[in-house]
Parts: structure tokens; sequence; C-alpha cells
């Protein structure tokens, strides 16, 4: 009997650590580098220090006030673009709705600095609509450039949060209302509609966090005057070497994150208003009334916004400025000796980074939420523990103060030839709010008399159980981890150096040395593989549920 106990002890003690495995993760990359670079730099005088007159102290307020600005504007136009499209998502079912819903979501998976060239190319002095329309080139520089580019990004995921909700009601709810002679209205505000505005202000809470800690944008086309935090850091670390400067925005920013992180963490783990057995859609029959034309002309003009926007960059990667189209030019200039010597590693080189980057980051990230999910499931962990909650500290953690914290502690005692360790484990904690959400969400259907079934037969109940009928939730699990890794810039671009830079950081290089063209070919080369990620997500049947 006592070897028994001394069994199931070890037993038990395996299980809490596969729990905690992506916190532990979380901790030794993101949470003690922080705190080991912060705890040195807080003092009697810190909170006053924002309110004097140096230097630091006026750029720590305006980057707080541009973060702020450009955090409630974008989350607000993301609220108000995204809101209709998840309504009409989650209200109607229709012909195709599953791709007009991919298409639709497009933009959220795609990497921030193309999406931005994206914008330059669409608006900008050399576009075919600034041609036309002068004044669209708001679009594409300073403050309104960046809200601009901050809601293409954005709108999609309150469109995803809202779809999700108004999918999760009852349709006999919605029925048992019309009996009653409910108006429109009256079902709007008690049946479906109020899930769908709360979830989709869950969706702009999320927003005004990406916003609020924006990069790529306000670095390329935002200018000085409407640098976010993030690339105040930046600027302070890897530009004029102030470190002490950098250490006091990164924890000012970390102060202010913690608001809106733990608002959306509340948001996460609230139970639904209303819940049901089946999805509330009409039929196709009763879809065809005017809010559904509505929805589907308004969608159809989002679609075409995306592909006109998109399909700029492909465009530039064969337009050399002025009158000139080069056909493949700007390709052989991005791998010629030109664009290596400006960027210090061949092109085909940082793609071959770019998918040993994106190859590894899938496989640790998924393994970790294996582990983690795997946990849960055999201690019966339910509610928000520790274990849950550390998987939202990337939220008050930026990527960039991240890549900052890592590259400041660990940085001196990692060799040069494994600095690549250091951009895994950076993309890796990235992702791993996403990914284990998809992995939640995958696993949640699975009956646990399947599992205890087969524990009690003494077979594997992972490999032989829960694997098999949850196969495609890892096949999109890792394409999410790959996704996310060609597309992170922020943490990347502070921690790649040399052999080591990927497709986003030499696009980076590229427009710096003002090789404009061979940037938006590498950046053509890379909206090609992200969508082809996305495509193979798509065939793996993600689960679009797990971002709530």
């Amino acid at each position: 009997m006592a070897n028994y106990h001394v069994l199931k002890n070890h037993t038990t003690l395996e299980r809490w650590i596969l729990l905690f495995a992506p916190s532990i993760f979380v901790f030794l990359v993101i949470l003690f580098p922080f705190l080991d670079l912060a705890s040195g730099k807080i003092n009697a005088g810190f909170i006053t220090q924002v309110f004097s007159n140096s230097p630091v102290s006026l750029v720590t307020r305006r980057a707080i006030w541009n973060s702020t600005l450009q955090g409630a504007f974008s989350a607000l136009l993301s609220f108000a673009v995204g809101l209709p499209l998840g309504m009409f998502l989650g209200r109607f079912s229709f012909r195709f709705k599953k791709a007009v819903t991919s298409l639709i979501l497009v933009p959220f998976f795609l990497p921030s600095i193309v999406v931005v060239l994206a914008f330059v190319s669409s608006f900008g002095p050399d576009s075919f609509l600034h041609a036309v329309i002068p004044f669209s080139a708001v679009l594409a520089s300073g403050f309104t450039g960046i809200i601009a580019v901050n809601t293409f990004f954005n709108a999609p995921l309150v469109a995803l949060f809202t779809m999700t909700a108004i999918e999760q009601v009852d349709l006999s709810l919605d029925e048992a209302a019309i009996t009653l002679n409910a108006s429109d209205a009256r079902r709007f505000f008690t049946v479906w509609g109020r899930d769908g505005i709360a979830s989709g202000l869950g969706g702009a809470l999320l927003a005004f966090v990406y916003s609020f800690s924006g990069f790529a944008a306000p670095l390329i086309i935002g200018g000085s005057q409407n640098y976010t935090m993030d690339a105040w850091i930046y600027f302070f670390y890897r530009t004029v070497y102030n470190l002490p400067a950098a250490v006091f925005l990164a924890i000012i920013e970390a102060i202010v994150l913690m608001v809106p992180a733990v608002a959306y963490v509340m948001f996460f783990t609230r139970k639904p208003r209303v819940a049901g057995g089946g999805p509330l859609v009409r039929s196709p029959r009763t879809a065809r009334n005017i809010f559904f034309l509505i929805g589907l002309a308004y969608a159809a003009l989002w679609i075409g916004i995306e592909a006109y926007i998109l399909s700029s960059v492909l465009a530039m990667s064969l337009f050399n400025g002025g009158t000139h189209w080069t056909g493949l030019g700007n390709y052989y200039v991005l791998f010629g000796s030109r664009a290596d010597y400006a960027v210090g590693i061949g092109a085909w080189n940082s793609i071959l980074n770019t998918l040993f980057y994106g190859s590894l980051t899938a496989l640790l990230v998924t393994g970790l939420g294996s582990m983690w999910i795997v946990g849960k499931r055999r201690l019966a962990v339910t509610g928000a523990p520790v274990a849950d909650l550390m998987q939202y500290v990337p939220l008050v953690i930026s990527a960039i103060v991240m890549a900052f914290s890592v590259l400041v502690v660990y940085g001196s005692v990692t060799p040069v030839y494994l600095l690549w360790v250091l951009i895994v484990a950076a993309q890796s904690a990235v992702a791993i709010p996403v990914v284990l959400r998809i992995l939640e969400a995958g696993f949640s259907p699975i009956p646990r008399s399947h599992t205890e079934a087969a524990m009690v037969l003494k077979g594997n109940a992972f490999f032989e159980v829960e694997l098999p009928m949850a196969k495609s939730t890892f096949g999109s699990a890792l394409m999410f981890g790959f996704a996310i890794s060609l597309g992170e810039f922020s943490a990347t671009n502070f921690l790649a150096s040399g052999t080591f830079i990927p497709l986003t950081v030499e696009i980076y290089l590229l427009q710096y040395d003002r090789l404009f063209g061979a940037a938006y070919a590498a950046a053509a080369i890379l909206l090609i593989v992200s969508l082809i990620s996305f495509y193979v997500i798509q065939l793996l049947g993600e689960r679009f549920s797990a971002f709530r």
C-alpha cells in the first residue's frame, strides 16, 4: 500500500509539472528578465520622475499620451468597423460563409511590417489611389496612418469575438421570442445582440492593448512625434544607448498595461449571459432580407479594400517608382550583393532563418501547450488558476520590452552562435496566449470518460484517445505558432542581428537603407508565405472560438 501512495504522489507531481510548464517558460523568458532588469531601477522617487522636467520625463509623458491616444482611437475604430462584420457572420448562414469569414480575418494574421508597407504602397505618393484621390495619403503616414493600420489589423479581431458570441446563443431562444411577437430590436437587445456587443468590446479592449504597444507603424510611418512607448524604448536603447531611460519607460508601460490586461482577463473568465445548444443562424431562405443584403455588401466592401491593400505590395515589388515597371528587377536586387551588403546577410539565408524560427516556435509552443492541457485534464483543474493567468503576462509586458529584458539579462551569457535560441524563446512567448487557447478549445469537447476509460485500461490516454480526437487542433496550433513567428517583428527586430536576421527584420533594414524596391520584394515573399500558412490553417480546421 505504501508503494501505491508513493507512485500516486509521484504521478500527481508529474501532472502538476505538466500543468505549470508554460507558466515556468513564461516566467523564465518574460517575467524574470523584466523583474531582474526593473529591480535595480525602482527607487523612492520613481513616480515623481514622470512629472519632472527632465528630458526622459518629458519623453515619457509624450510617449504615454501617444500610446493612449493611438490605443483609444484604434480600439474605437476597430470596434466600429469590426462589430457589423461580426454580427453579419454570426447572425446569418449562407453559401461560402467559411470562405468569406476566412477572407475577413486574414489581416489579423499578417506580419505587421508587411501591412505597414501595404498601406504605404496603397495610399502613399506612388500609389494609384493617390493619383486619383490625393488626400488619401493621410492613410500612409503620421497619426492617421497609424490608426488606419491598427484598425485594419484589429477590426477582424473584433469581428471574430462578436461572431463567436452570437453563434453560441441558442436558436430556440430567438424562435421563442418570435413566437411571443418580439420585435427585431427587442430580440437584438435581449437574445443575441447584447452578448455580441459585449464580446466585441472585449475584442476592442485587446485591440487597445495591441495598439498601445504598437511598434512597426509608429517606427516606420509615424515619425518621432507619434512614437509609442515601445518605439521610444527601442530608440533609447538602440540609438542613444540610454539603458536607464529605456528601463524607466518599460516599467511605466507595464504599470499602465496592467489595467486593460486585468480587464481582458476578467472578460475572458466571465460566464456567458446566455448559453444554448445550437448556433443562432438563419436559414438561407429567411436570410434574404434587407439586413442580410446590407451585411453582405459591407463584407464585400471590406474584402475589396483588403484585396486592394494587399495586392499593392505585390504590385510595388514589380515597380521602381516614377513610371518604370521593372518586372523582376527588385527581386534581382533583393538577392544581389547590394542588398546583402546593406543587410549583412543574403536573402536566401534570411528566408531560411524565417522558416527555421517558425518551425521551432511552432513545435516548442505546441509542446508546452500539450503539456499544459494534459496536466489540466488529468488534475481536473477548473476556473482560472495561476497556471492560466501566467499566459496573459505578454499583455502586460509587451514584445519589445520582453526582448529588451531578455537581451540585457541573458544576452551577456549567451554565446553569439546561440542567439537564435533567444529569438525562438521570445517568439514562442508571444505565441503562447493564442496557441494555448486553441488547444483548450480543441480539447474541451473530448469527454473525460474517454480519457478515464483509457487510463483504467492501462492505455496511453493522450496518444490513443486525445491526440486522434483533436488532431486538427494540433495542426492548427502548429500552424498558428508558425504564422505568429513569421509576423513577429517587435521582439525579433530587437534581438536579431548578423546571420540570424529573418525576413521581417530584413524588410525594415532595406527600408532604412532606402532600397525600397528590394524591401517590397521581400515583403511580397513574406506575404505569400503568410497567406499559404493561413490557408493551411483553414484546411486543418482552425478553432476560431479559441481566441475568446
